[in-house]
């Protein structure tokens, strides 16, 4: 989740030894759907607070976010996931500001509910929590660093095919497939099925193809459809076989979404529905 949405505030706090003030130290470099490496630097001991909630003592990575900024603010997404570059970027009070992500390692320490429609994001402790809505109950691979589904997704090409996908509610897409899933499964629709869009993040820019497979599966529930980036990158986190892809913001928004980390689960509920 972006910070800006929920105004967080954030704060230095001295470091235990020797009453050093926290500073910003050089953490190596990271990779994103640009096929470019970019530096991050690593501060420790910082506390944020949302609204009833402050978290202590977190280590937080430090980059430059500016071009992840001025690329978001050229391009558009619909509920679908068709993403197109806008003709002018936005300017202005239209601009919408980016200064970070609350990532992986906060999602551990709560049951997330993001509620899309209503633009809010409730915060659980885990061993108390409990469901008692009607939703999907997901499975999640809950790894080191980042979540993953196991699933089945079908194309008019290949048939019913099972891949393995991150799940990133910062990504705005609906699905991205990495380049050696898509040529290893003969994925990529025809050029006059599709069209070249170039995908933005950490690392710069990287080429895609923008079409539609016939389904996705999550559970028992069927995604008809969704918009797929089928990624063309030559370098990058997109050329990974660790995983095959991402499922990302446009797919997500159009349900309640619980995260609950501490049970390997995710939860999908239609908006209609009572929740916990």
């Amino acid at each position: 989740m972006v910070c800006p949405g929920h105004r967080c505030e954030i704060h230095h706090r001295k470091q235990t030894r020797a009453g050093a003030g926290a500073e910003a130290h050089a953490g190596g470099q990271a990779v994103g759907n640009g096929e470019k490496t970019q530096d991050v630097f690593v501060t420790e001991n910082v506390s944020f607070a949302l609204a009833g909630v402050t978290v202590t003592r977190q280590k937080f990575v430090v980059m430059d976010w500016e071009n992840i900024e001025e690329c978001s603010n050229k391009v558009d997404v619909d509920a679908q996931g068709n993403m197109m570059k806008r003709q002018r970027p936005r300017e202005g009070d239209e601009r919408q500001p980016f200064d970070g992500v609350l990532g992986d390692e906060f999602f551990r320490l709560f049951v997330v509910e993001i509620d899309y429609a209503a633009q809010v994001m409730n915060l659980y402790e885990p061993k108390n929590y409990e469901y008692n809505g009607r939703g999907e109950t997901i499975p999640l691979e809950v790894r080191s660093r980042y979540v993953y589904v196991r699933t089945q997704l079908a194309s008019s090409k290949a048939g019913k095919v099972t891949g393995f996908f991150m799940i990133d509610t910062g990504h705005m897409s609906a699905l991205l497939l990495h380049r050696p899933f898509v040529e290893k499964n003969r994925l990529l629709p025809p050029d006059n099925e599709s069209t070249p869009f170039e995908v933005c993040g950490i690392g710069g820019g990287s080429m895609s193809r923008m079409g539609e497979l016939e389904s996705l599966r999550l559970g028992s529930l069927e995604v008809k459809s969704p918009v797929t980036l089928f990624s063309q990158a030559r370098d990058g986190n997109l050329i990974s076989t660790d995983y095959d892809g991402i499922i990302g913001n446009a797919i997500l928004r159009h349900f309640n979404v619980v995260f609950d980390y501490s049970r390997n689960r995710m939860i999908l509920e239609s908006p209609t529905k009572s929740g916990s």
